[in-house]
């Protein structure tokens, strides 16, 4: 696999507000499952780590996959450190899906579905790994003009309206889908001004 866009920003990711962002992100994640020691969930471009860790002593199994090498070297630090035991690590994109002979009781994203180019075809790939009755949650930025990233490399999608998203699921074989603003992210944009970003949760049961 190629070597990731991430992988050089992969030491200095856990900022502050990355981390508030993802606990404001499980917060959400709570309000629509409630998490258990049954539970095998898949954490859909993980990163370092940051759902993962969280949800980590709420359920049996995590399974925490990343196209980028040297964000999953800074999970697995976390996880020798915390000495946590029930987190899978695998490397790879979307395609590495099909090869994962598990269903999930739940998939988290967080963050992650505007760098997939397809994301309508990664939302049936999700259906297909996710036992019945299971729920995706998905966080991720509101529809917005291009300057949330200083370099859109890498970025597919300036954010998502709520109807593309409930569409794509549905049509990928979903049933209930929501969609509710979490979030309002305020960052510095080019030109030193500051801009407000919201950020969705979208639920989708299968």
């Amino acid at each position: 696999m190629k070597k990731s866009v991430f992988d050089e920003r992969a030491l200095q990711w856990d900022t502050p507000q990355r981390v508030k962002l993802a606990e404001i992100a499980v917060t959400a994640m709570r309000g629509h499952v409630s998490f258990n020691k049954m539970m095998t969930v898949l954490d859909f471009a993980a990163g370092t780590g940051l759902i993962t860790m969280a949800l980590q002593n709420d359920v049996e199994r995590i399974v925490s996959l990343d196209s980028s090498q040297g964000m999953l070297d800074i999970l697995k630090k976390k996880l020798d450190l915390y000495n946590a035991l029930n987190i899978d690590i695998i490397h790879g994109d979307e395609g590495v899906l099909g090869n994962i002979h598990t269903k999930f009781d739940c998939i988290v994203s967080s963050m992650a579905l505007h760098h997939v180019e397809d994301y309508k075809a990664l939302l049936k790939l999700f259906h297909s790994v996710l036992k019945d009755n299971g729920t995706v949650l998905i966080t991720d930025l509101a529809k917005e003009d291009g300057d949330f990233h200083a370099d859109n490399t890498g970025v597919y999608h300036f954010g998502f309206e709520e109807q593309e998203i409930v569409s794509g699921f549905k049509a990928a074989g979903f049933g209930s889908v929501t969609y509710d603003i979490i979030h309002v992210l305020n960052r510095e944009v080019k030109g030193g001004i500051h801009k407000d970003f919201p950020i969705f949760i979208t639920a989708a049961k299968k």
